[in-house]
């Protein structure tokens, strides 16, 4: 049994409403100098909170350098809390767990990934540190 769980409580030093992303990925590439999200192969979760359209949970993923497919989007009435991705049996599994959410799909990767857990504020208007506490990988 092939198994990654991966557990993220957000916690702030500064306002929570700087922050406009708090995502998890899984690729099966590394890189060091370039936005995960260009990369041609991962599936990852997000939390986004936007002005107008509100607080939303994606679950998105890219297969060989194919477009980016939105597989899952809703509402959600926490921004800050939890959030799962695990592998097991063929399937991949997104949990937001501070919103009760969950969605599954068939996972393609066979080999060994890399994770990328971050968040994202827009420097132009904020500036300062965000960071996560409480994670592992089982």
């Amino acid at each position: 049994m092939h198994m990654i769980l991966v557990n993220i409580a957000l916690r702030l030093m500064l306002m929570s409403l700087i922050v406009y992303e708090m995502i998890i990925m899984i690729s099966k590439t590394k890189t060091t100098t370039n936005d995960p999200f260009f990369e041609d192969d991962w599936y990852r979760c997000l939390r986004t909170r936007y002005a107008p359209i509100g607080n939303k949970w994606y679950v998105q993923r890219r297969l060989s350098g194919g477009n980016v497919e939105n597989l899952y989007i809703v509402n959600i009435t926490e921004f800050t809390g939890k959030m799962r991705i695990s592998v097991n049996s063929g399937n991949i599994y997104f949990n937001d767990i501070s919103n009760d959410l969950q969605y599954n799909t068939n996972y393609a990767f066979s080999s060994d990934v890399y994770f990328y857990i971050f968040t994202s504020t827009h420097t132009e208007r904020h500036t300062g540190t965000d960071y996560m506490d409480d994670w592992r990988y089982d």
